[in-house]
């Protein structure tokens, strides 16, 4: 983004948004300066990502449509070794391009922000 919140972009309040698809791995791309000393997680909304700040994230300040999953492709299964992923968890190098899917809840998002009839945006 470039930006550190939705203020700095230069954009009227509510005019910026953001989505990320549950597979798309770019939400586990974690800044490695954000959390050295801290525990290990895959919490997908890390408050920085590798690109910087998560714009999806509630402090950023900018509004969040639905988009659909994307196609699961790895599937990584919890184990004792790789702890402490509690759940499986799906990425998807597809699921990063699916957003401007025909027929995607993102595209029809998408549709809605620049038509300006944000009401529709889910």
């Amino acid at each position: 983004m470039g930006a550190d919140h939705a203020a700095d972009l230069g954009l009227p309040t509510g005019q910026v948004w953001s989505s990320h698809a549950a597979n798309d791995p770019i939400q586990h791309g974690i800044n490695p300066g954000s959390v050295l000393g801290q525990p290990f997680s895959l919490e997908p909304k890390a408050p920085e990502l590798i690109h910087g700040p998560n714009p999806s994230a509630p402090d950023f300040g900018g509004r969040t449509f639905t988009s659909n999953p994307g196609t699961p492709v790895v599937a990584v299964q919890p184990g004792p070794w790789y702890q402490p992923w509690e759940t499986e968890i799906n990425f998807s190098a597809d699921a990063h391009s699916q957003y401007w899917d025909k027929g995607s809840a993102s595209l029809e998002n998408m549709a809605a922000i620049i038509t300006g009839k944000d009401e529709l945006v889910k």
